[in-house]
């Protein structure tokens, strides 16, 4: 029977190329850049469903605040990723990193200023 060479493979042998990880960051931030499509459904449908916040018209700050929280988050992880992907050296990550942050602080402003007005 004739031996038989096997290499072994260690673990951490794939190398990632760094242009590739930044492009695959910078891809993510862009998709969370379509949550904008679905927030406002998904904002009135918590407005409403969840916080009761319809039934009156005077909005609590705490439940307000509470609802721009979670339709920040999306956008606050594209965020992330599109600082992430220009720190590794893509370019065009930094369109979703900024466009990202200026959503997330609009999907907190919003709920909260509205609250403030009643």
């Amino acid at each position: 029977m004739p031996a038989v060479d096997v290499q072994r493979r260690t673990t951490g042998s794939r190398r990632v190329d760094p242009a590739m990880a930044g492009d695959r960051d910078a891809r993510a931030s862009f998709v969370c850049l379509l949550w904008v499509l679905v927030a406002p459904l998904f904002g009135v449908l918590l407005a409403e469903g969840v916080f009761q916040l319809g039934e009156t018209d005077d909005w609590e700050l705490w439940k307000a605040a509470v609802l721009g929280l979670v339709l920040m988050m999306p956008f606050a992880v594209g965020a992330y990723l599109g600082v992430r992907g220009a720190r590794r050296g893509h370019r065009k990550a930094w369109i979703g990193a900024v466009g990202n942050l200026l959503l997330a602080a609009l999907a907190v402003g919003m709920p909260v200023a509205e609250s403030l007005r009643a």
